[in-house]
Order: C-alpha cells, then structure tokens, then sequence
C-alpha cells in the first residue's frame, strides 16, 4: 500500500482543525493510533476514519477491534449515522478486518457509483449505517451517479465502436 500512500498529504490530515486523535496505549506506550472526523458524506452525517494504524507486534491482537468499536460508540453517541472508512483494494487484510467487523462497501464507493471503471480506482469506501433512511439517501444519490456514469461509459464504447466502424469502411 506504500505507493498510495502521501506522506505530505497525511501529514496535512492530521494537522488539520476538524481532525481528532484517539491513541491506543500499553503500559503507557502507544502503540497504536484512530484518526477520524465527524463530517457529512452525501449530506448524511457520519464519523469518518481516516486512519486505523497499530504496531506490528499488537495487530490482530484485538486491540484495532476495540478501537473500532469506541469509533461506533463516539458515532452513535454524537448522533452520526454511521460510520464510513476508505481503504486500499490492494490491502486485503484490511478489507477482510473491516468485514469482518460488519462493514459493507457503501454505495457511494468508486466500485459502486462506476462500474465501469470501478478497476481505475485503488480504493473502496466502506461503511456500518445505524440508519436506515440514512442508508436510503446514500444509496439514491449513489444510483443517480451510478446512472450518469453508466449512460456516459455506454455512449464513449458506442463511440468508439462506430468510429472503428466508420474507420474500417
């Protein structure tokens, strides 16, 4: 996951106003840290994770699992719908964690909104809804997207076919 990974850009995250930081501590060490938001995606509020990153010596260990469940409760707690993540495709262990924990790849996610080009994009936004009319406005705002790209991915592949066949005649 290194190459999408933005050393400046994460530096810039962090850093900024609305970010908040949860570390996880050992015997007063940290070994692991949550970098989340309380924002609005699609106009539906969420907790949004940023960032999930233990140790090495204290992953899958069950402490990434606590720490998910306290970004829930801080979620539910605050009144967000849900929570929402994005994580690399090319990461599987992170893909099967969050998974494992309930998590579904949201309609809003690239793979979702554009099928087409769903493999141009090396990340999935996933999400736990407490809410089903929350859950209900992502999926209409995704499927009026998901409409517009397919209608343009169908009329560039008819393009492209009718100018090879212009081309060919």
């Amino acid at each position: 996951y290194e190459d999408d990974w933005d050393g400046p850009s994460k530096q810039q995250e962090l850093q900024d106003g609305d970010a908040k930081i949860a570390i996880a501590r050992v015997n007063g060490e940290p070994v692991g840290f949550m970098h989340f938001r309380f924002l609005f995606e699609e106009g539906v509020e969420v907790l949004y994770l940023y960032e999930l990153q233990m140790v090495e010596e204290y992953q899958r260990k069950g402490l990434g699992q606590r720490m998910m469940q306290i970004a829930e409760l801080l979620a539910r707690k605050t009144g967000m719908k849900g929570v929402m993540l994005t994580t690399f495709k090319n990461n599987p262990a992170a893909m099967g964690f969050y998974q494992k924990l309930k998590y579904q790849i949201s309609p809003i996610s690239p793979s979702y909104v554009n099928p087409l080009g769903a493999s141009e994009c090396g990340y999935e936004i996933m999400a736990k809804m407490f809410c089903q009319e929350a859950c209900a406005m992502l999926l209409k705002t995704a499927e009026a997207c998901r409409q517009e790209w397919v209608e343009d991915g169908i009329d560039k592949a008819l393009d492209k076919e009718l100018n090879g066949q212009v081309e060919t005649a």
